[in-house]
């Protein structure tokens, strides 16, 4: 069974004060200050990124971006995780509504059969006006948890409403 987002989430962690002029730049201080398990290079994951970020921009408008490299790297689900990044200032991401970027959710997937659910709980999650706030607002680790988790019950957890909506 696929993890929740939540726990996903609470592995990854909540974070501030990310800096940047560019998405690029952003990518590299956001993967910099993650704590990553052993043999995990930052190096070459912001470079993923940042090439996935080359084809097509990971804006999806409201302010927020779901940034994530298009190779796996992590090796299994139990190292799957997704990182709330508040930036110091709002970016120029290329989203579709134009908005600058003030907050990144960084996607590690162990592939794809996790990777498009994750994206879809996300970007169902960015869709709801409380999630936002709570985004806007720059709401700290426990209070964005709790809300997810209401959430995916809400939705029947990991094979819920978000995952049929991937497919």
């Amino acid at each position: 069974m696929t993890a929740k987002l939540a726990e996903k989430l609470a592995r990854g962690g909540v974070w501030f004060g990310i800096a940047g002029e560019t998405p690029a730049e952003v990518l590299k201080d956001a993967i910099g200050a993650l704590r990553l398990g052993p043999g995990l290079d930052k190096a070459a994951l912001a470079k993923a990124a940042i090439e996935r970020e080359a084809l097509m921009s990971t804006g999806i408008g409201d302010g927020l971006a779901l940034p994530h490299p298009r190779v796996p790297f992590v090796g299994d689900e139990a190292a799957e995780l997704v990182a709330l990044c508040y930036l110091r200032k709002p970016v120029p991401w290329g989203a579709l509504d134009g908005r600058d970027v003030h907050a990144v959710f960084l996607v590690l997937s162990s592939g794809t059969r996790t990777h498009l659910p994750l994206l879809a709980r996300l970007g169902h999650l960015a869709k709801d006006r409380a999630f936002r706030a709570l985004v806007e607002k720059r709401a700290g680790k426990d209070e964005i948890l709790a809300f997810v988790r209401k959430a995916e019950a809400a939705w029947g957890g990991a094979n819920g409403k978000a995952e049929a909506d991937a497919r």
